[in-house]
């Protein structure tokens, strides 16, 4: 004789949510991009190497911060990664053509409204309009470059952009700053034992 234990009526229910679902689809879609296209890497690649190399690099130096020259640095690389992904819709077609742009209304008018962006923050840094802390914010290397994957993403699979990509977005944004303040903190906590290991102890004067 047992005892049966009842199924909660709520279990699975989160995976089950119709949202969830379409949004972990197109986060899923979002990762497959690169394996898919393989000709999105070169993008891809540099947006990466920029993304771990900032961040080992303030991992070390902690008292320096992002600045207005880093902040416009990424606006610049916002700016022509997305000049690029307009270039890749022209040559949808063979022979390339301006009304590729017509038949993708919403992928070419979210684009020009990064470039948008990327030109007022490109100005707000060249000016030091905003707050140093805001700058490092919304221009940071893991900020812009989301962005820039993203498109590349929805550009170089030809796929259309939903809400659920928005979102899909969002949860990568996430995700990337975890992983990336995990891996400041393991570098932090690396070089704080290297140091204590390298520096030898001060003798006390008597």
């Amino acid at each position: 004789m047992y005892i049966k234990i009842p199924e909660h009526k709520y279990s699975m229910t989160f995976l089950e949510n119709p949202f969830v679902r379409q949004t972990l689809f197109e986060f899923d879609s979002l990762l497959k991009a690169p394996f898919d296209v393989p000709e999105m890497w070169w993008i891809v690649a540099p947006l990466l190497a920029v993304i771990f190399i900032m961040t080992f690099y303030f991992g070390k130096y902690i008292k320096e911060k992002l600045g207005y020259n880093t902040a416009l640095g990424n606006s610049v690389v916002l700016f022509f990664v997305c000049i690029d992904l307009l270039r890749h819709i022209y040559n949808y077609t063979s022979p390339a053509s301006f009304e590729n742009y017509a038949w993708n209304p919403l992928t070419t008018a979210i684009i020009l409204m990064i470039i948008l962006e990327s030109i007022l923050l490109l100005s707000a840094a060249f000016e030091h309009a905003l707050p140093e802390k805001v700058m490092y914010f919304i221009a940071s290397p893991v900020a812009v470059n989301v962005q820039a994957y993203v498109m590349a993403a929805i550009v170089y699979t030809q796929s259309e952009p939903t809400f659920y990509t928005f979102m899909a977005a969002l949860l990568l944004f996430i995700i990337m700053i975890v992983i990336l303040r995990i891996v400041k903190e393991i570098e932090h906590l690396t070089l704080g034992y290297h140091f204590k290991k390298t520096v030898p102890e001060k003798k006390s004067k008597k």
